[in-house]
């Protein structure tokens, strides 16, 4: 009896051997696939929320530009900035609320240092007023029109964003030194 050796195809060892090479290969794409998918969503997070804190920053830098008039209210709590045309800005603690409609408050820390015409500074903390003008009580106000600037100082992760606002009229530009 003569018996026949056919070499065509794989052996079962081979065939076995080619599965455990790509089933290998598909683990690895897809740990690096998910690895990407939780990169990206971390990253989109973390920019969406610097980017509503640029909003705020750029909404209230606006909004005292375009008002030609605005007091600023301050007592024990918490500080208001009320503009000319109706707007309220409103700093409680750990929170911007800018006319009730936007908030501010995640992990966020600012402060609010207000220079008025009679060389005297204002120190607001996350909405608490740490240092006063020398002849007032709490609660106080203050009015642009007696102010030399007021400068907003907003911190993040370890991170300061300044910027100061010039409400006199004679100033050349209504917002100087914007530090990111």
């Amino acid at each position: 009896m003569k018996v026949c050796k056919n070499n065509n195809g794989f052996t079962i060892s081979e065939t076995l051997v080619v599965i455990n090479l790509a089933l290998l290969m598909f683990i690895i794409l897809v740990g690096f696939y998910l690895f990407m998918m939780k990169f990206s969503s971390n990253l989109n997070t973390r920019l969406s929320s610097k980017q509503d804190l640029y909003d705020q920053i750029f909404f209230i830098s606006q909004a005292l530009e375009r008002s030609e008039r605005y007091t600023i209210n301050v007592d024990e709590e918490s500080a208001q900035i009320k503009l000319k045309e109706g707007g309220v800005i409103d700093f409680k603690n750990g929170q911007i609320i800018i006319n009730e409609e936007f908030s501010l408050s995640d992990s966020i820390d600012y402060s609010i240092q207000i220079f008025n015409l009679d060389k005297e500074q204002v120190f607001i903390k996350n909405g608490q007023c740490v240092r006063r003008p020398f002849d007032s009580d709490i609660p106080f106000s203050l009015v642009s029109a007696d102010l030399n600037w007021v400068e907003f100082i907003f911190e993040r992760n370890n991170r300061e964003i300044k910027f100061t606002h010039y409400p006199s009229s004679t100033s050349i530009t209504n917002f100087k030194n914007i530090h990111l």
